[in-house]
């Protein structure tokens, strides 16, 4: 059983659960949708000249029509961060009184009790997982967030009305942030058991295919 599954197990969070099953299927979707715009996007060299190509072609699998795709690419940051929290680790009642008592625990020099080690001088399995998970919820969203900003810009200012160094530098923000976003959708699931992961691709596909 890995690190994970272990203490997934022991946590509010199950994966039998409807809301766990339709975040993981979100989440799994979001992550295939990027893949597919970042291999349409690379079929388009950057020697042809057409970066307007390349913002076309991610914008046509993120916001395209036809097909099912993610909510999360239209959804704002309390529904993505708390689709992504429904998969993760619940923060501890030790990491929740840190946070808020940040002063205390520093004036204290984080005691926390006679023969017990300092607060800071140890993480639990649960607490390192809910941080890993939670910085790359995070990163997930930032990127996320500026990537659909730019794609809704360049939709609302039309790309055959933009110059060149305009799509140039917009096609610069599109890329980096879907890359960036890509990593650390990956990463996150990288960190939930695998055996749900794949149910949740094939479940993908499967609703792709009927569409």
């Amino acid at each position: 059983m890995s690190a994970y599954a272990s203490v997934i197990e022991n946590s509010a969070q199950n994966p039998m659960s409807e809301e766990y099953r339709k975040a993981l299927f979100a989440i799994v979707q979001l992550d295939g949708d990027m893949r597919s715009a970042r291999s349409m996007s690379s079929t388009t060299t950057s020697a042809s000249g057409d970066d307007a190509f390349k913002i076309s072609a991610v914008r046509s699998v993120m916001f395209g029509t036809g097909r099912p795709q993610s909510a999360l690419i239209r959804s704002d940051a309390s529904v993505f961060l708390r689709t992504f929290d429904a998969l993760s680790v619940p923060k501890s009642y030790r990491q929740s009184y840190m946070e808020n008592n940040a002063f205390l625990v520093y004036y204290t020099g984080g005691y926390d009790g006679p023969g017990r080690p300092r607060m800071e001088e140890y993480v639990t399995d649960a607490e390192d997982m809910h941080a890993k998970q939670a910085a790359l919820r995070n990163d997930a969203w930032a990127a996320v967030d500026v990537l659909v900003a730019e794609l809704n810009y360049v939709t609302k200012a039309d790309l055959t009305a933009m110059s060149p160094s305009d799509i140039a530098e917009s096609w610069i923000v599109i890329s980096s942030n879907l890359e960036e976003a890509s990593k650390a959708v990956e990463s996150f699931l990288n960190l939930v058991p695998q055996q749900f992961v794949k149910e949740a691709r094939e479940s993908v596909i499967a609703s792709t295919n009927k569409s």
